[in-house]
């Protein structure tokens, strides 16, 4: 660990060279009282069982004579060795993933999320006895075991997003996802073609809803004729919903990736006919056992309701820009290459959005 000499924007500064974890590391300081405070505050907070620890972790990186440097005075790189096993292996996997779960709640998450992740961590916890068993390429077979692609990609993230708080937390030396790729993850398999209902489709579909599952009107209302992302329909509450105003909000908790709230008013008058209809209704999704019913009964394509509205929107306006606000899209042009293609005649795409609830 050294305090050496910088530039920093073309000013003076100084940098602070160390080693964590088997890594080099820098931190940059303007003033060199700065340094020198955070490289004795650093050299006090290692503890003979880190450095230990950290010996180990410098030998795995085949640099044997820094790892040696690195041991405590009187000690070998078998204690180191032994230490780093047992640092991995006696980590509380359960109480991890229980205050891991902890957070996730406190963020809001929908509880079909957080059902989810609490099983792909329960499946994980059942296949690993100890931190120390997953090794990259043991959780690399573990995921890939998975099946479908977007399974192995559910797991990842899941697995990926646990062991980055885990390492975060201390718990575990080294995080395996760090050795892995999203490459790394990929299977072969079969391109899934998203499709768009027809308009006679359309009115089948929510006719069925009517008569048979009237509790589901609202919720698909919402995504077929305002182009409301599935995941956000399941969050979505009717305190969001103007219906003076005629605007929707979505709260930047909902929205895919978190960044901005968005308010929405452009929207065709048959959406607020169905939000009329339904309002006393809350926003609620069929059970993966009633969608597979109801698409193979109307052989319905797969994911069709959000790109059902943005084509049959696009078809009425040829407006990439209005659509792509209203949907929520963060780049028209990349909305426009991907549903351009399937535009229909602008007289069907009105008759689309002419459907109407049953008086």
């Amino acid at each position: 660990m050294k305090v050496s000499v910088c530039k920093i924007n073309g000013k003076d500064g100084y940098l602070c060279s160390y080693k964590r974890d088997g890594k080099y590391c820098r931190k940059y300081f303007y003033s060199k009282k700065d340094a020198d405070a955070f490289k004795r505050n650093l050299e006090n907070a290692i503890t003979p069982s880190a450095k230990i620890v950290n010996s180990f972790s410098t030998a795995q990186m085949d640099d044997i004579v820094a790892a040696i440097r690195l041991l405590p005075k009187g000690r070998t790189l078998l204690e180191a060795v032994k230490k780093a096993w047992q640092y991995d292996s006696n980590a509380n996997i359960q109480g991890l993933i229980e205050s891991f779960m902890e957070i996730k709640r406190a963020k809001g998450l929908s509880l079909g999320h957080l059902k989810h992740t609490q099983a792909r961590l329960s499946d994980f916890q059942k296949s690993f006895k100890s931190f120390a068993d997953a090794t990259p390429s043991a959780i690399l077979e573990y995921v890939k075991t998975k099946g479908k692609q977007k399974t192995i990609i559910h797991y990842k993230s899941t697995l990926s997003d646990f062991f980055d708080y885990c390492f975060r937390k201390d718990a575990i030396l080294n995080n395996p996802f760090d050795k892995l790729s999203s490459d790394d993850f990929r299977v072969e398999t079969q391109k899934v073609e998203i499709g768009f209902l027809s308009v006679l489709q359309a009115r089948d579909f929510l006719l069925l809803l009517e008569e048979k599952y009237p509790q589901y009107c609202k919720f698909y209302a919402l995504s077929l004729f305002a182009g409301v992302r599935i995941d956000e329909c399941e969050r979505f509450k009717n305190e969001f919903i103007d219906y003076e105003d005629k605007s929707i909000t979505f709260p930047k908790e909902i929205v895919k990736g978190g960044k901005m709230a968005w308010i929405v008013r452009d929207y065709e008058p048959n959406l607020w006919k169905w939000l009329e209809k339904y309002r006393n209704f809350d926003f609620k999704r069929p059970s993966n056992t009633l969608r597979t019913k109801i698409g193979k009964m109307l052989n319905l394509p797969h994911n069709f309701a959000r790109h059902t509205f943005a084509t049959y929107h696009l078809s009425l306006y040829k407006d990439a820009e209005r659509t792509r606000f209203i949907t929520r899209h963060t780049n028209a042009q990349t909305l426009q290459n991907h549903y351009f293609g399937a535009l229909v005649d602008k007289e069907i795409a009105k008759s689309y959005f002419e459907i109407m609830p049953k008086a």
